[in-house]
């Protein structure tokens, strides 16, 4: 009982820590930006991610132009991070991840059990987690998308997380400034 008690603590720690941690990375989100190449940077995060994608039989294709953005560095890693971690953990296993990057947009796509209507209009709600009952889902904050939400809007790009044929697809739009 004392074990489960104090892994609750964890994961409730975690949580807490995200959500002060997602109100002041979204503060500092339009602050501190340089000129950032994108498709580079998500070759490091697919890099970071390799190992976990493996154990689970994933792949990820990567089609990638050379893309320069202006943006802050930590807040575009924090949600590419986001993003390929959620299409490793929560995609089907033995699946493909697709990534492609051009001078309009930023595309994670992966295979996964298909998305109700209300999961759908909640994912970017914080603490929401899929009610499914998988460990995969258990073991998430349900922060993450919150994050990257809060991100995004204050970056001030546009973004779309929509379902497509056996899966989903997250979408980020930009408008190429590197100046």
């Amino acid at each position: 009982y004392l074990a489960e008690s104090v892994a609750q603590v964890d994961r409730l720690a975690a949580m807490v820590n995200d959500v002060l941690r997602s109100g002041s990375v979204a503060e500092q989100a339009v602050r501190q930006e340089k000129r950032l190449r994108i498709d580079k940077l998500l070759a490091e995060v697919v890099e970071d991610y390799m190992l976990l994608a493996k154990t689970r039989g994933m792949t990820f294709t990567v089609n990638t132009e050379p893309t320069t953005i202006r943006a802050n560095r930590d807040m575009m890693r924090h949600v590419i991070s986001n993003l390929v971690s959620n299409a490793v953990r929560h995609g089907d296993a033995g699946s493909v991840i697709k990534l492609t990057c051009d001078q309009h947009e930023l595309a994670i796509e992966n295979a996964c059990k298909p998305l109700t209507k209300q999961q759908l209009q909640h994912v970017f709600d914080p603490f929401y987690r899929s009610s499914d009952g998988t460990k995969q889902h258990a073991d998430s904050s349900g922060i993450g998308l919150y994050t990257v939400k809060m991100l995004l809007d204050a970056k001030g790009l546009d973004y779309e997380f929509a379902p497509v044929k056996h899966g989903v697809r997250f979408t980020v739009e930009f408008t190429v400034n590197a100046d």
